[in-house]
Parts: structure tokens; C-alpha cells; sequence
């Protein structure tokens, strides 16, 4: 497994922030690994393949609440679902829904993935100015 990216995003409620990392597999599938969250709470910090994540929007009614995404870590942890809703909406993967309050939906997931990959595969600044510098 490769990191691909290190990240803090806004916690669902605005209040905290999520650490998290987003990786690949030498098969170039993505997962999700949520690393801590600045408020506490338990969550599960094992990498979440891509494919379950898509399993359980496609599953879902639209629009959804984060429990859409609990499937995966029934008897785990209750924070896990809303902490990876925060993540997935901080990489535009869903989106708020805009008539229901703590819903979100999803429009077309794969459109959604091909673009967070192609974000992924650019340098970031941060590299390009040390690279520049050290010319």
C-alpha cells in the first residue's frame, strides 16, 4: 500500500477535524484510513477499501445520513460512519443535500473517484517549491 495523501478536514458537526490518509493498492484500487479526530471518540483506524465505500452509497436511499456508510463497521465503532462522511465530503466524493439538514448525496460516484484520483496524481505545491528552491 502507498499513501497518495495526508489530509485534516472539518468533522460533520464543524466543531473538529478529521486526520486521514487516502492510499492505493499495487491493483490501483483506493482506500480511506482515518487516523484521528481532534475531538476524541473511538473509530475504526484500518484502511477502508474504496469498493465497500462504494458498495454502501450505491446501497443507499438518496439522499442519505452517515449511517449509509456503517455497513462496514457494525459492532466496530458509531463514530467511524460520520467521520468517513466528513472525509468523503471534504474530497467531494458526496455532496450536503440542500433541502434535507445531515443528508448528503452522491451523483454520480465514479465521475466523483475519476476526479479524486486525477487530484491525486498532480504534485503538490509544497513539492514544487522545494524542488524550485533547491535549483
Amino acid at each position: 500500500m502507498k499513501i497518495l495523501k495526508k489530509a485534516t478536514c472539518p468533522n460533520l458537526s464543524g466543531n473538529g477535524t478529521i486526520s486521514y490518509e487516502i492510499g492505493i493498492e499495487k491493483d490501483k484500487s483506493l482506500w480511506i484510513r482515518l487516523i484521528k479526530s481532534s475531538g476524541g471518540g473511538f473509530h475504526w483506524t484500518k484502511p477502508v477499501p474504496m469498493a465497500a465505500i462504494k458498495e454502501q452509497l450505491q446501497k443507499a436511499m438518496q439522499p442519505f445520513t452517515s449511517y449509509a456508510l456503517h455497513g462496514p463497521f457494525t459492532g466496530k465503532s458509531v463514530n467511524t460512519a460520520s467521520f468517513l462522511a466528513a472525509v468523503l465530503r471534504a474530497e467531494e466524493l458526496i455532496r450536503p443535500d440542500t433541502e434535507k439538514r445531515l443528508a448528503f448525496v452522491c451523483d454520480d460516484l465514479e465521475a466523483a473517484e475519476k476526479k479524486l484520483r486525477s487530484r491525486l496524481k498532480k504534485p503538490r505545491k509544497s513539492a514544487i517549491k522545494k524542488v524550485a528552491a533547491a535549483q
